[in-house]
């Protein structure tokens, strides 16, 4: 197995260097910024935000090119056609009056049913052509959120939010960090950076249907790649930690979640300190990531998961994948696998000899 967290980081930091290397920030500045999201964070133009938010939340609980297909025949929702569609609507319902009223709208495609159902039949939540109900909640959630907790500025809500997690944060006698327009020129302290994280998903894990994983992933590329030059931004960007069940599946099958003591089921815990989400933030303390890249955070837990990630998914690597290694004691790709020597199912020679 990952004998100790020593193993496990030496794991980590190869997977880093071999499924990414250097100049990921740069990628994903470059992606962010030909999406046109760089442009739309500077200049408030949530209509656009809200639509390219919309595409990537609309690849959930299915395979993207799956998604994609039933974008591209039925199409997706729009900032535009969701403002029109609540002016000339005549429904009554007192839960589109915003954002916290329509908390528990509880549509459903399949039943034709919500929580108001007597308001269903003009209801415009049900006329969007999406592919699952939770989809057309969310794209109204999405709405009612840009326009009234983001005031269609959605740059300039993180920023807030941000300094609010680290006014929270900066306590005791030494205050390093002034509470000025000076301090987004400056690194955040581990706890401040883990606050501003934690504040930002549950602003954001307010919109309907919006899990952690989905939250971690969109603010993971808003962050790094959407002001490079933002050193706030770019710290925080870094410590979103996404944990799908290829990641979760991975730290499990190498021995990791044992070799801390924190073996679980995929599910909410893999998002807490005892989960998936403690194990890959203390690795990422310890693995040199700037020996890949002196551009790099010095905590870059983003990095390592999707490392991971790319190792295992069956679009990227592919080489970890349950399929593939098999269901046996050792895995059938241990003579091909770059980090097999510090596996839980690598078949080092000390586990052979032990065995015999």
């Amino acid at each position: 197995m990952a004998n100790s967290k020593a193993d496990a980081a030496r794991m980590l930091a190869e997977l880093c260097q071999l499924m990414i290397g250097p100049g990921y920030l740069d990628e994903v500045a470059h992606e962010v910024a030909a999406s046109g999201m760089a442009k739309a964070l500077a200049k408030a133009d949530a209509g656009f935000i809200y639509d390219q938010l919309m595409l990537s939340l609309s690849m959930q609980g299915i395979s993207d090119d799956i998604a994609t297909r039933y974008i591209i025949r039925h199409g997706n929702a729009t900032r535009r056609e969701i403002r029109a569609a609540l002016a000339r609507s005549r429904c009554a319902c007192p839960k589109l009056a915003g954002f916290e009223a329509y908390t528990g709208c509880r549509y459903r495609k399949s039943a034709n049913t919500c929580a108001r159902p007597q308001h269903l039949r003009l209801c415009p939540v049900r006329k969007l052509p999406l592919r699952k109900g939770l989809l057309n909640v969310q794209a109204h959630s999405l709405h009612f959120f840009l326009r009234d907790i983001c005031q269609d500025d959605v740059a300039g809500f993180i920023d807030q939010v941000i300094d609010g997690a680290v006014a929270e944060a900066r306590t005791g006698p030494e205050r390093r960090y002034a509470a000025d327009a000076s301090i987004e020129a400056r690194v955040l302290p581990p706890d401040a950076v883990a606050a501003a994280r934690q504040a930002l998903l549950r602003q954001f894990g307010r919109v309907e249907g919006v899990s952690a994983k989905l939250a971690n992933m969109v603010l993971a590329d808003i962050l790094l790649g959407g002001r490079p030059k933002d050193r706030r931004w770019r710290v925080i960007g870094a410590a979103m930690c996404t944990v799908d069940v290829l990641v979760h599946k991975f730290l499990d099958r190498t021995g990791i979640l044992k070799a801390f003591g924190l073996e679980h089921a995929y599910g909410p815990r893999c998002y807490r300190e005892n989960g998936c989400d403690g194990v890959i933030a203390e690795l990422a303390r310890v693995v040199p990531v700037q020996n890949i890249d002196p551009a790099y955070p010095d905590y870059f837990p983003r990095l390592l998961e999707l490392a991971i990630w790319r190792f295992c998914a069956e679009t990227q690597h592919g080489v970890c994948r349950t399929r593939i290694v098999g269901k046996g004691r050792l895995c059938n790709q241990r003579h091909h696998c770059p980090v097999a020597r510090y596996c839980a199912r690598g078949g080092s020679k000390r586990r052979r000899r032990g065995t015999t």
